[in-house]
C-alpha cells in the first residue's frame, strides 16, 4: 500500500508539472488543466507507439514532470510566480476525486463482458508488447482506436500491471473531463458550485455501473461535452481555445471512431466562435488569413493526420485482408445484406428505444427541454429579455441528438450483422454516450442562466430557492440509477472469472503458459462466449479448449478427444456427470479443480494429477 501510495504521489506531481507549465505559459483556467495534460500525454504517447519509442516517451513525460514540478516550487518559493490561483473549487474537488477513486476501485478486476473481448484485452496486450498492439497480440477488432488504452498504458508503465489500476487511470481521464463543468465557478459563488457538483454526479449516473469497466462509450460523451464547454468560456479568446481543444480533439478522435460525430459537431462550434472573435481582434486585422489556417492546422488537420496515421499503422503491422470487418468500406455500403423485415423494422424500432421515458436520460431530457423552454418564456415575459444562448442551445442539442440517431440507424443498417442489430446490439450504451453530451448542455446552460445572467432577483432566499428546485430537476430523474452505481459495484467474490484468474496463476507457477489447457465449465453453457473471452484474456494465447456439456453420448466422446489432445484440465465448475465420468482417473481431488493430465506412451490417459 505505502509503496503503491508513493506511485501516485510521484505520477501526480509530474502531471502537476505539466499542469503549473501550462498555466504559468498561457493563464489557463485550472479546470481545463488535467484534462489537458492527459490529452497532451495521450497524443505523445500515441505519436511515440506510432514511431516504436512508446517508452522513451514515456519516461521522459514523467521525468520532465518531476523536474518540472521542482522548477515551480522553486520559483513560487522565489516569489516569482504566483500558483496560488491554482487553488480554485475545480482544482480541489479534482483531488478529491482522485482521492476517491483510488480507495474506490482498489482491488478491483476486470469482470465485464467487453472488457475481456476488447477493451482491457487491448490494455494488458499494450503492456506485453511494450508498445500499439500488432500482430503478436491477441486483439481482434484491430482498427479500434487505442485512445483511451494509451492513456492507461502512460499510468501502468509507472505503476506496475494491475487491473484495478487500469481501471482507477480511466476513472481519472473522466474526473479530467468532467471537472471543466467547473470552469466558471469560484469559491465566493456557493449556489453555482453546489449546482456543478449535482451535474457531476448526475451525468456520472448516466454512464452507470459502467464507470467500473474500461467501456469508452462514457468517456466520448463526457470529452466531447468538455470540448464544447471550453469552446463557449473561450468564445472571447480564440487563441486560448485552440491551444486548449486542439490536443482534446485528438484524445476524442482516439477515443472511439463514432468520436468523428463529436469531432464534427465541436469543430463547428469551435470555428464559429473563432471567426466571430477574429473579427473583433484588432490584433490580427491584416492578419487574419494567416491566423485561420494556423487554426485550422491545430484543429481539424492535426487531429485527423494523427487518426489517419492510426489507418496507416493497422495496415502496415496486420497483413490479413479481414482485419477491418467492422470498419466502414465500399462492400457494405454496396450492399447491406439485410433482411426487408428488417430494414422496415429498423426505424420504428430506433425512434421507439430513442424516445422511450422509461429510460431516465431519456426522461431527464425531456425535462430539461421543458425546463429550457420555461426559462426562455419567464425571461421574454418577465425580464423582456431574449436568451440567445437557451434558444440556440435548445436547437443545437434537439438536432445534435437526431443527428446521432441517425448515424445510429446507419450503423446497424450497414455495418453490424443483422443477427446483433435486429435487438439494436449495444444501443444502451450508445445512447448514453449523446444523453451525456446533450442532457450535460442543457443543465450547463441553465445552470449558467439562472446563476449568472440575472435572472432571479437579488434577494438570497429566491435564489436559493431556484437552485435548490434545479438542483432536484437535475437529479431527480437519475435517483435509483445513482442508488445502483454506489451499491452495485462489482463483486469480484461472485464472479466466475475470479476463480479462473486464481486456476491460470496455478498454471502459470506449474510453468504450464505453452501448454493446452481443457476448461469444463457446465454453468457457462449460455454465456454468449463470455468464457472464451476471459480465457482468451488470461493466457493470451489460443491454446486452450472448453467443454460446456458431457450429458450426451457424442458430447462425452468429444470431451474425451480433447483431453487426451490435452496437457492440463481445469474444472472451472462441476456437476454430477463430471465427477461420474472422471472420478475414476484422479489420483485425489483437486481443491481448485487443476489437474495435470498423466498419460502412458500411446497418449492414453492414466490420471488426473492435482496440481496445488
Amino acid at each position: 500500500m505505502i509503496n503503491s501510495l508513493f506511485h501516485f504521489g510521484a505520477l501526480f506531481l509530474s502531471f502537476a508539472g505539466w499542469g503549473m507549465l501550462f498555466y504559468n505559459k498561457w493563464r489557463l483556467n485550472p479546470a481545463v488543466i488535467p484534462l489537458l495534460v492527459f490529452s497532451w500525454v495521450t497524443a505523445i504517447v500515441f505519436g511515440a507507439g506510432l514511431l516504436n519509442i512508446i517508452s522513451i516517451a514515456v519516461y521522459l513525460i514523467f521525468a520532465m514532470g518531476i523536474l518540472l514540478t521542482c522548477y515551480y516550487i522553486y520559483l513560487s518559493w522565489k516569489k516569482r510566480v504566483d500558483l496560488f490561483p491554482l487553488l480554485t473549487p475545480s482544482t480541489v474537488i479534482f483531488l478529491v476525486s482522485l482521492i476517491i477513486i483510488v480507495f474506490s476501485f482498489r482491488g478491483l478486476i476486470h469482470t465485464h463482458y467487453d472488457d475481456f473481448s476488447h477493451w482491457g484485452l487491448i490494455v494488458k496486450e499494450m503492456f506485453q508488447v511494450n508498445g500499439l498492439p500488432d500482430g503478436r497480440t491477441m486483439v481482434d477488432f484491430k482498427n479500434y482506436p487505442p485512445g483511451s488504452a494509451v492513456f492507461i498504458f502512460y499510468i501502468l508503465s509507472i505503476f506496475g500491471y494491475a487491473e484495478s489500476y487500469a481501471l482507477m487511470a480511466q476513472a481519472f481521464l473522466i474526473s479530467s473531463a468532467l471537472i471543466v463543468l467547473f470552469i466558471s465557478i469560484k469559491w465566493n459563488n456557493i449556489g453555482k458550485l453546489v449546482l456543478a457538483i449535482v451535474i457531476f454526479l448526475t451525468l456520472l449516473t448516466i454512464n452507470g455501473t459502467y464507470i467500473y469497466t474500461l467501456l469508452v462509450d462514457g468517456l466520448l460523451g463526457f470529452v466531447a461535452l468538455a470540448i464544447t464547454i471550453i469552446a463557449f468560456h473561450y468564445r472571447h479568446d480564440w487563441r486560448k481555445s485552440v491551444a486548449v481543444n486542439a490536443p482534446i480533439l485528438i484524445l476524442l478522435l482516439l477515443i472511439k471512431d463514432s468520436g468523428k460525430v463529436f469531432f464534427l459537431i465541436n469543430i463547428c462550434i469551435i470555428l464559429l466562435f473563432v471567426i466571430k472573435n477574429q473579427l473583433k481582434d484588432k490584433t490580427i486585422k491584416n492578419l487574419r488569413l494567416k491566423a485561420m489556417s494556423r487554426v485550422i492546422i491545430a484543429v481539424l488537420v492535426i487531429p485527423l493526420s494523427l487518426n489517419f496515421l492510426w489507418g496507416q499503422y493497422v495496415d502496415k503491422v496486420y497483413q490479413e485482408s479481414n482485419y477491418n470487418k467492422f470498419a466502414i468500406n465500399r462492400a457494405k455500403l454496396m450492399d447491406i445484406n439485410k433482411s426487408e423485415e428488417f430494414i422496415q423494422q429498423l426505424g420504428p424500432m430506433l425512434i421507439e428505444s430513442s424516445t422511450n421515458l422509461e429510460v431516465p436520460s431519456i426522461k431527464s431530457f425531456l425535462i430539461l427541454n421543458c425546463l429550457v423552454i420555461a426559462t426562455i418564456i419567464y425571461m421574454a415575459i418577465l425580464h423582456q429579455k431574449r436568451s440567445k444562448l437557451l434558444i440556440s442551445s435548445l436547437i443545437y442539442v434537439n438536432a445534435a441528438y437526431i443527428f446521432y440517431i441517425f448515424t445510429l440507424y446507419l450503423m446497424y443498417l450497414f455495418l453490424m450483422p443483422e443477427n446483433e442489430a435486429v435487438r439494436l446490439a449495444g444501443f444502451g450504451r450508445y445512447l448514453s454516450t449523446i444523453s451525456i453530451y446533450c442532457v450535460g448542455i442543457l443543465m450547463a446552460v441553465l445552470s449558467y442562466e439562472w446563476t449568472t445572467q440575472g435572472t432571479v432577483t437579488k434577494n438570497k432566499v429566491a435564489q436559493g430557492i431556484c437552485i435548490l428546485l434545479l438542483g432536484i430537476s437535475f437529479f431527480l430523474p437519475f435517483k435509483d440509477s445513482f442508488k445502483n452505481l454506489i451499491t452495485n459495484k462489482p463483486n469480484s467474490e461472485t464472479s466466475i472469472r475470479l476463480g479462473i484468474k486464481d486456476q491460470y496463476q496455478r498454471l502459470l507457477n506449474a510453468q504450464a503458459s505453452g501448454s493446452h489447457v481443457l476448461y469444463y465449465s457446465p454453468k457457462s453453457f449460455d454465456d454468449r462466449g463470455y468464457l472464451d473471452f476471459i480465457l482468451k484474456y488470461e493466457q493470451l494465447n489460443r491454446q486452450y479448449s472448453i467443454t460446456r456439456s458431457v450429458n450426451t453420448e457424442e458430447e462425452l466422446n468429444e470431451f474425451f478427444i480433447k483431453l487426451e489432445a490435452a496437457d492440463y484440465l481445469v474444472l472451472v465448475d462441476e456437476d454430477q456427470q463430471s465427477e461420474q465420468h472422471l472420478s475414476g482417473y484422479m489420483v485425489e481431488k483437486s481443491k481448485n479443480g487443476v489437474y495435470v493430465i498423466v498419460k502412458d506412451n500411446d497418449g492414453k490417459i492414466i490420471t488426473l494429477k492435482p496440481v496445488e
